[in-house]
């Protein structure tokens, strides 16, 4: 979810400097997300929505995919 996330940000002209603050969470806790070292809480996974300007389930749908083609899985 955090490569997600960084795309995100990106394609959003985002830093991670920006992103954390108008998510109203630390640059350095964004950052271990991204990098996949910290699993974000549900409330920080809904204020990195709003602050994306993007429906909590776009990030969750996409965690899905991923995991669910991970495994072989065909999504139809």
């Amino acid at each position: 979810m955090g490569t997600h996330i960084k795309k995100m940000r990106k394609e959003n002209k985002l830093s991670q400097s920006q992103l954390s603050f108008m998510a109203e969470i630390a640059e350095s806790t964004l950052l271990r997300i991204e990098n996949g070292k910290h699993i974000a809480s549900i409330n920080t996974l809904i204020s990195i929505a709003k602050a994306l300007e993007i429906p909590m389930k776009e990030l969750m749908d996409f965690e899905i995919y991923t995991e669910l083609n991970s495994r072989g899985s065909q999504i139809l």
